[in-house]
């Protein structure tokens, strides 16, 4: 596997609702205008409603999987890289979470 180098600010937005009142000032902070946004199937139309009243471009990638598999992973890796995003947001618990960060490298 060739070497990779990620940058994973530490911003985590804590909280009901959380996404809705935080998501541009995170993206601004991370200086990141297209997203590529990681999420679950609950929480799909929600991301796409809180990208759509901030008026932001982006793809969501909403995995039917609790658990990610490397099979997973590597289908948002390159959905990812396909993408044009400047970018990686998640959204959700832990699972969106390290999926996320397991396709960035």
């Amino acid at each position: 596997m060739a070497s990779a180098t990620a940058f994973f600010p530490r911003i985590v937005a804590l909280g009901r609702g959380a996404a809705k009142t935080q998501l541009r000032s995170v993206l601004q902070q991370c200086n990141v205008s297209k997203p590529f946004v990681v999420t679950d199937k609950n929480l799909e139309a929600l991301t796409r409603s809180v990208l759509d009243s901030n008026e932001l471009s982006g793809e969501v990638y909403a995995d039917e999987v609790d658990e990610p598999t490397s099979d997973r992973v590597d289908a948002m890796a390159a959905a990812l890289s396909s993408s044009g995003a400047d970018g990686v947001l998640a959204i959700g618990g832990g699972s969106p979470l390290d999926a996320a960060k397991l396709a960035v490298v």
